[in-house]
């Protein structure tokens, strides 16, 4: 498994998760990956599980976006910082979160946990 490739999943998980295209979405992660999101949560483990977070995760289409900042990958993990935009109505809410990853020789996702707290969401 090459960076590039991990980095493909990575672009293919942002764009997916902000398009709110829930399959292409849970086509990033292995079959049997495990999300921590946030840490603290609960592990959500395996796509129904996965596919639960995602529709709490989008409370209106076109409603969350991602956008990374800072992307590292060595070897079978990666860590990225990104920008959360939230849009609720007339008002955006915004947080920095980093998300830390591992990936199986098909660089799909295998682990994924996301560095924030709930507090950090804040009106921009």
């Amino acid at each position: 498994m090459s960076g590039d490739a991990v980095r493909s999943t990575i672009d293919a998980y942002v764009k997916a998760f902000s398009t709110d295209d829930r399959e292409g979405w849970l086509a990033c992660f292995a079959a049997d990956a495990w999300a921590e999101d946030p840490i603290g949560s609960g592990r959500k483990t395996g796509h129904d599980e996965l596919g639960g977070f995602f529709d709490a995760s989008h409370p209106a289409p076109g409603a969350v976006t991602l956008t990374p900042t800072v992307v590292k990958v060595v070897g079978d993990e990666a860590s990225f910082a990104m920008q959360v935009r939230v849009a609720f109505g007339d008002q955006t809410f915004g947080m920095d979160v980093i998300d830390v990853m591992t990936f199986d020789a098909d660089a799909k996702i295998t682990t994924m946990r996301a560095f924030y707290e709930g507090s950090d969401l804040g009106p921009i």
